[in-house]
């Protein structure tokens, strides 16, 4: 079996660490304001400051902003498949 870390919860849905893809977008669009970076990610202005103030996200939108910025969420969060698997998928059989 393999441990894999708890998913993160709120209000029953499976929730990520913003802090990965804070950490992502501060460094690779630095010196870029939040209306340019939302307009990559496909979403508003405030919806990008709020983002930068959270500490978790839904993994669905998570999976969604990745897709915006070309990439894998494995490419953004290197634990992506522990932390969006529900119990028992990723038991060794």
């Amino acid at each position: 079996m393999i441990n894999k870390p708890q998913v993160l919860t709120g209000k029953g849905k499976r929730m990520v660490p913003t802090k990965p893809l804070q950490d992502y977008l501060r460094k690779v669009y630095a010196g870029n304001n939040y209306r340019y970076i939302a307009k990559v990610l496909g979403t508003s202005q405030g919806s990008v400051q709020k983002l930068m103030d959270k500490d978790v996200m839904l993994w669905n939108k998570a999976d969604y902003y990745a897709i915006r910025l070309g990439l894998h969420p494995v490419l953004i969060w290197e634990d992506w498949y522990e932390l969006t698997a529900l119990p028992g998928e990723l038991e060794l059989v």
